[in-house]
């Protein structure tokens, strides 16, 4: 009996010696294979048997992964996604599930309030393995049984519509499983449809890696300058226990195209004192009253009041970021209306993208949201725009306007 047994340790250890000291599979026996080895021992007047069985482990392993890339056309605010994958390719000896954890790198031309992100709709997956044994053929390679059961089931996490990749000779090959068969005696049969070529019929102990991807969404966040591309790096951190992790980074950022600003800015004025008509007539409310502005044609004489309109439309698909009108006052000839000011004793009217108004005093910079200081700056300065203030510029989104109005009497 001990030098049966002695041969069935040696069997075992043969079975189980599937990994290099650093852990990387390339095992020469799939895991959940069922090792069955019996010793019959016969005498006179009977006999007597004793079965062992062994399951062969998993040797955990990093697999091999790659990451895409892609383009589109920017939209608005995070729009449209871009869908990318991160491919895994399995290196162990069975089955084993994978985590992804995808990170923005580098970016270009987005606003820092609004910074691209990534998501991983599905972090996880499960990805499939096994190694041939036995009699293999140009649309098949047969496998250990392992613990399924029944034809059509998945062997080691390969089954039907399943993709595998498989080396032999030094080529190659990927096939898309179509089907498998239980062989009845412990082994199963996985199938393709194109044939290898003869000479390449793969042997025992090649490796059968599932391939699977994961979707991974790219978001833009906001353009920072709309006519210039968006570009963000996406790296992917693939793990799997017992392994070590895998990092890869795209190899050519995911671009955006960003439509050139569309804007318009138009600039108007009235005589408030005595109603001098122009040309190129524009009506507005201003502080509850409604009046005609001129782009041209308005004259005025030394004491005249004279009220200037600013229009910023933006009639682009994109918003426009920091913004703020600069109009230069030419204090050689006119005065700014002040102390007070003519609209609630402030010296701007100011209505912002939601067609609201509200009066502002122009005092000095990062005061108020309106700046006026002569000594230094002869423009008037208004921050304008979703979310501006007395210390930030603000946007005007798509299909929108600001308008600004100032009253000045003329030396």
């Amino acid at each position: 009996m001990k030098p049966l047994r002695a041969g069935l340790t040696l069997l075992c250890l043969a079975a189980l010696g599937l990994a290099t000291p650093s852990g990387r599979a390339f095992a020469n026996t799939a895991a959940n294979t069922q090792i069955v080895n019996s010793a019959k021992l016969t005498y006179a007047g009977g006999s007597a048997a004793a079965t062992v069985v062994v399951s062969v482990a998993l040797v955990p392993s990093t697999p091999n992964v790659s990451i895409t890339y892609g383009n589109a056309a920017y939209t608005g605010p995070n729009s449209p996604a871009i869908g990318t994958s991160v491919t895994i390719t399995a290196t162990a000896n069975g089955p084993a599930s994978y985590t992804v954890t995808p990170t923005v790198g580098a970016t270009s031309n987005v606003a820092a309030a609004s910074p691209a992100s990534v998501n991983a709709p599905t972090p996880s997956v499960t990805v499939g393995a096994t190694v041939t044994t036995g009699t293999s053929g140009t649309t098949f390679v047969t496998v250990p049984a392992g613990i399924a059961s029944g034809s059509g089931s998945a062997v080691n996490g390969i089954g039907s519509s399943s993709t595998i990749i498989f080396t032999v000779n030094g080529t190659s090959y990927t096939r898309q499983v179509t089907g498998t068969t239980d062989n009845g005696n412990g082994t199963f049969t996985i199938s393709w449809s194109t044939p290898l070529p003869a000479a390449d019929v793969p042997q025992a102990g090649v490796l059968v890696a599932e391939q699977k991807s994961v979707p991974v969404n790219v978001l833009p966040g906001t353009v920072l300058a709309p006519g210039t591309n968006i570009t963000v790096m996406v790296s992917a951190t693939v793990s799997t226990s017992g392994a070590g992790d895998k990092v890869v980074t795209t190899a050519t950022p995911n671009t955006w195209t960003t439509p050139s600003p569309n804007v318009s800015l138009v600039k108007y004025v009235r005589n408030v004192t005595t109603g001098v008509a122009g040309t190129g007539v524009y009506s507005a409310t201003i502080n509850t009253r409604t009046s005609n502005y001129y782009t041209a044609g308005v004259t005025g004489k030394p004491g005249d009041v004279l009220e200037y309109l600013i229009v910023a439309s933006n009639t682009g698909s994109t918003d426009l970021n920091s913004s703020a009108i600069s109009d230069l006052i030419p204090t050689a000839y006119v005065n700014l209306v002040t102390a007070p000011g003519p609209y609630g004793g402030n010296e701007v009217f100011y209505i912002d993208p939601t067609n609201t108004g509200v009066s502002i005093s122009a005092a000095a910079v990062g005061a108020n949201q309106a700046s006026w200081v002569p000594a230094s700056n002869p423009n008037l300065v208004v921050n304008v725009g979703t979310g501006a203030s007395n210390t930030a510029t603000g946007t005007i989104p798509a299909n929108k306007s600001v308008t600004i109005a100032y009253q000045v009497t003329i030396k």
